[in-house]
């Protein structure tokens, strides 16, 4: 009787360890998960300065890593388009582009976009490198003898 009362005890007393481990996980778990959502609302608001600890482990850590390392190309691209307003379109520097290193998918369409518009800017369409000219005349609006002549306005390549 004593040694099945001692081993009601032992297993009592591993269940609550068991138990007080899965609840500390799960507070850990909350915590993370907090922690997480209050660094996508600070990423919602633009503030690329925000980061998740490195020192998560397993899955959160892979968020974590995979989460700062998103931010950290938010905060490169914002960096490199301060860049060119400065250089491009305010010094003028028409042959500088946009780079954020070895990026894929979207990353690299958007790099691309960025620079095809600087292209674009330092090369106007032939259309817009004509010259146009107005073409007026004076003529009397017809129908209305009251009324004033108008000037006619055409465009013209010539």
């Amino acid at each position: 009787m004593a040694g099945q009362a001692a081993n009601a005890f032992t297993e009592i007393v591993v269940t609550s360890e068991r138990k007080a481990k899965e609840l500390a996980e799960l507070r850990q778990a909350a915590a993370e998960t907090k922690a997480l959502l209050n660094a996508l609302n600070a990423l919602e608001r633009g503030e690329f300065s925000v980061r998740l600890p490195l020192d998560w482990i397993g899955t959160a850590g892979k968020v974590a890593d995979t989460f700062n390392r998103v931010v950290a190309l938010n905060e490169q691209m914002a960096k490199e388009l301060a860049r060119l307003r400065r250089s491009v379109g305010r010094e003028g520097r028409i042959h500088q582009r946009a780079s954020l290193g070895e990026v894929g998918g979207s990353w690299a369409e958007s790099v691309e976009l960025i620079n095809d518009l600087i292209a674009d800017l330092g090369q106007p369409k032939e259309t817009f490198r004509r010259a146009w000219h107005w073409k007026s005349t004076d003529a009397p609006c017809k129908g209305n003898f009251f009324a004033r002549p108008r000037r006619l306005t055409q465009w013209s390549t010539n």
